[in-house]
């Protein structure tokens, strides 16, 4: 005979298994299977970095300045 799993319970299986493998990914237990190595030694990774950075910053600079202006 054949088990059928609602929709409900295969959420909540869903819901379990991905908090499991957040858990896995936050604790470092995941490194058998993905090497960070790669990514963290890929120097041409920095400079995309970088720019999101300066970027990041500009827009910061610019919307206190758009608020400043509001404020007067």
């Amino acid at each position: 005979m054949e088990a059928t799993m609602s929709a409900e319970d295969m959420g909540d299986m869903m819901d379990q298994f991905t908090y499991i493998m957040h858990q896995k990914f936050l604790s470092g237990e995941d490194h058998q299977h993905f090497d960070y190595s790669k990514i963290d030694e890929d120097v041409s990774l920095d400079d995309h970095w970088l720019r999101e950075a300066n970027r990041d910053a500009e827009d910061k600079y610019f919307a206190e300045d758009d608020y400043d202006e509001e404020m007067q």
